[in-house]
């Protein structure tokens, strides 16, 4: 295949809205279908070069891998050695630990897989992982493994004649994963992004684009040139770019609504084959095609140094001016890559070279990857200013034990604690999220000696049913249907206990409203319109319930602006981390607080004011004084992230923050008796 310039420049308007996206530009809130449009080249790429080479009879498959290490190895290989050296110095032992099965995954280019069942690409924990970028990589090097043996396949059923075979193969491929994709997007929105079953059609699109240059050449140019590719053209760069401005990371994607982008792609790929399609020259201009030549380095180099960046600030949101500075050290660095790393060895390098400096990289770094993670992080490189045994990873400050029981009506595996549900002469539903969980070790320390036993349930916010209010999560309704399923089996069966004391209801309350709608998806966003639906839904479930037993409501508790690991930290560390030493590592205003979730804490009082029954505990009130609210208890911090309390907390301090919170007048009051 002759070179394109327009090619290299089509490269760039993939590149940029990723970078700007990743870097946090507002206005590029659909810059990641970049990646779309990268998957569209390399489809038509790989594709021109297997069928060039198969129809004379010329491809061999180890040489066709050897071009593939040839170009994607050498610059790889170089950043993630870099990455794994200053991820020594930058990440915590747990985030070391998990950096380093990340570094294996890509290194056996199945990252995409790990991240799949690891992490959700738009979460705010996602931003913090070095490698989450290689994803995309790992998907193409997956399609470098089957593409080869299809394309052949094509090639030869061409050669004899057998037309419709070739072409059925390739298009009913690209159909079927297109509709895989869309059906994905409902059962299965994580996978849906991250593998390629799912991906594959927008590459095969670009397959297809190839194998029609081809095969009809000469149709191609008569369709693609003059006014015809001129209009084709902006044709396709009006669907790409208005895809990146009209989608966002809470829109179902890819599915069905990555097809203007691959389609957009495709059209430019078609239009830059034809004659005098002067619109096509914007990709040729020398800034486009620099930033399209170096456009692979800028994608592995950028994303790091913005996850780096994140951990040492300890905030996901980068200012504009650093943002802007960043971005120039990407491109600065690129280009220094492009130059001396992926020029000479795609170049220059001979075949033994190339073949020995990829195995030993390969396997000096996964060597390196494994001891890391063997050694869990390597906890020594903190010993004199790292983390306290309390705070070593999230999972620890997680940790909590609950036996499971079986409840008469509910089924199996019900976490239960306190007395057994069975005996305890009272008992209690905590009916919530994870912020439910968060609150039953203190719950657990208040009913001590009670003869109390509590029940509760998990990933249940009470104000999701699914029928008014419904919550689109990570694309797709499968979760609200689920929760609103388990909510009526709730609701169901304490219509028919009569041995209940009391519901205590706790929610991620601030956190539900921009996803939440009632018709349709699209709905979802205003936040305005999800707090009017999570006052609807509340009030829904509140009259759900028994309106002779008592329910409280817990608010949540007082969030924070970003997590506070780095405050553990003292100077004196081998860590390079930012060390907070300000008065926000031990409180937060409470007027800010009270400004980011009092809307919401308006209508946890309002709604529970309408009810006899329903007793509302504003957490900001308990946790907070009139200034401040504490992160601490004495010495030790009080939160495991931005808006979860550590449940592995001590026993003292569980009664220091039971008292403070008032949670034992909960099981002491005299009406709190069955009916």
């Amino acid at each position: 295949m002759k070179y394109r310039a327009d090619i290299d420049g089509l490269r760039a308007v993939a590149i940029v809205p990723v970078v700007l996206f990743h870097a946090g530009f507002s206005w590029f809130e659909g810059g990641f279908i970049g990646v779309d449009v990268f998957f569209v080249i390399s489809g038509f790429l790989i594709t021109g070069i297997i069928y060039d080479k198969s129809i004379t009879g010329q491809f061999r498959i180890l040489d066709f891998y050897e071009r593939r290490a040839r170009r994607l190895l050498p610059a790889l290989l170089s950043v993630m050695l870099a990455t794994t050296v200053a991820a020594h110095f930058f990440l915590l032992p747990d985030d070391y630990e998990n950096y380093s099965k990340s570094s294996i995954w890509a290194l056996l280019f199945a990252s995409n897989i790990f991240f799949n069942e690891n992490i959700d690409y738009f979460s705010q924990s996602a931003d913090f992982m070095p490698l989450l970028h290689t994803w995309s990589l790992a998907v193409e090097e997956q399609f470098y493994l089957i593409w080869p043996t299809l394309i052949i396949f094509v090639a030869w059923a061409w050669r004899t004649g057998k037309t419709w075979a070739g072409w059925g193969t390739i298009i009913g491929l690209v159909v079927l994963s297109a509709i895989a994709s869309e059906i994905a997007n409902t059962f299965h929105p994580q996978s849906a992004f991250y593998l390629l079953p799912f991906r594959l059609w927008e590459l095969g699109v670009g397959g297809l684009v190839a194998l029609f240059a081809a095969r009809h050449s000469e149709i191609l140019l008569r369709l693609c040139s003059g006014l015809a590719g001129n209009v084709l053209f902006v044709i396709g760069l009006g669907l790409t770019l208005g895809s990146m401005i009209l989608i966002n990371k809470d829109s179902p994607f890819p599915g069905f609504a990555a097809i203007p982008v691959v389609a957009g792609t495709a059209m430019m790929l078609a239009s830059g084959a034809g004659f005098h399609v002067w619109t096509s020259g914007i990709l040729k201009l020398g800034i486009m095609v620099w930033i399209g030549k170096i456009s692979y380095s800028l994608y592995l180099i950028h994303w790091p140094i913005f996850a780096f960046y994140r951990t040492y600030s300890g905030d996901v949101h980068i200012p504009y001016d650093v943002a802007v500075a960043l971005v120039v050290l990407s491109l600065v660095l690129s280009a220094l890559s492009y130059f001396f790393v992926e020029s000479p060895f795609r170049k220059n390098a001979s075949k033994p070279a190339v073949v020995a400096a990829s195995v030993s990289g390969l396997t000096g770094l996964m060597t390196a990857s494994y001891f890391i993670f063997a050694a869990s992080g390597l906890p020594q490189r903190v010993k004199d200013g790292g983390l306290p045994a309390y705070a070593e990873s999230r999972e620890v400050m997680w940790q909590w034990d609950c036996e499971t029981q079986t409840i008469p009506g509910l089924g199996d595996g019900y976490c239960v604690f306190g007395e057994s549900w069975g005996s305890a002469s009272q008992r209690f539903v905590l009916w919530g999220d994870s912020h439910a969980q968060h609150f039953a070790p203190l719950l657990e320390r208040a009913i001590r000696d009670l003869d109390t036993s509590i029940l509760l349930t998990k990933s249940s916010p009470p104000h999701i049913d699914h029928v008014s209010v419904k919550r689109w999560y990570r694309g797709s309704e499968q979760w609200s249907a689920m929760v609103g399923e388990q909510n009526r089996t709730l609701s169901t069966w304490l219509a028919t206990q009569d041995h209940v004391n009391g519901i205590i209801l706790a929610s991620a309350w601030v956190g539900y409203p921009r996803s939440l709608y009632t018709l349709k998806p699209s709905d979802a966003g205003s936040i305005s319109r999800g707090n009017s639906l999570t006052e609807e839904g509340l009030r829904t479930a509140l009259s759900n319930m028994p309106d002779q037993l008592p329910v409280i409501i817990f608010g949540d508790i007082p969030r924070l602006d970003r997590n506070l690991d780095d405050c553990l930290l003292v100077p004196g560390g081998s860590i390079l981390r930012k060390r907070k030493s300000d008065p926000s590592c031990r409180s937060i205003p409470r007027g800010v607080v009270e400004e980011r979730q009092r809307p919401i804490n308006n209508i946890l009082e309002d709604v529970s004011s309408e009810f006899d029954n329903v007793t509302y505990f504003n957490m900001i009130d308990r946790m907070c004084t009139a200034e401040e609210c504490p992160t601490f208890l004495g010495e030790r911090l009080l939160y495991r992230d931005t808006n979860h309390i550590r449940r592995n907390l001590s026993d003292e301090e569980k009664v220091l923050l039971v008292d403070r919170l008032g949670l034992g007048q909960i099981f002491l009051q005299d009406d709190l008796a069955p009916t």
